[in-house]
């Protein structure tokens, strides 16, 4: 067991019969809870820890010490992985921030660097075996 470090709710939590919430330590777990079943499935892990979590809508955001990944609950897939600059400062010291702008606009705050994420469909033809969303950063600062 580790240390939680970050905690986000369903935005529909408690107004359904299912309850989920994601927790961050050293690896992003999803619970769900319903009126006769508990699970709780690790999203991702190994990359050290969850240090912010983000959900709106059908979307979790989360960083860790190596980037931001955008997780879509609906179809049960990562759909991004943006990484943190090179030469960004660490991570520890300075922790992202994210904050929604609205259901598809991620923006992402990481010390000196502020990244403009849009989530768009993907083409029908591109879509094979990768998932059909993707994420356009759109603006750098």
């Amino acid at each position: 067991d580790y240390p939680v470090k970050s905690v986000s709710l369903d935005p529909e939590f408690g107004h359904r019969m299912s309850c989920q919430y994601v927790t961050g330590g050293e690896s992003l777990m999803f619970h769900s809870r319903g009126m006769f079943r508990q699970k709780t499935t690790v999203l991702h892990g190994g990359e050290g820890p969850v240090r912010s979590i983000k959900w709106r809508k059908q979307f979790i955001a989360w960083a860790n010490d190596v980037g931001v990944k955008i997780y879509d609950v609906q179809s049960k897939q990562r759909i991004t992985y943006i990484n943190r600059e090179a030469d960004s400062p660490r991570p520890e010291l300075y922790r992202c921030n994210m904050s929604w702008r609205n259901d598809r606009c991620l923006l992402i705050g990481w010390a000196n660097c502020i990244k403009v994420c849009e989530i768009k469909e993907r083409p029908h033809k591109d879509v094979r075996d990768l998932p059909s969303l993707y994420v356009e950063i759109t603006h750098i600062f």
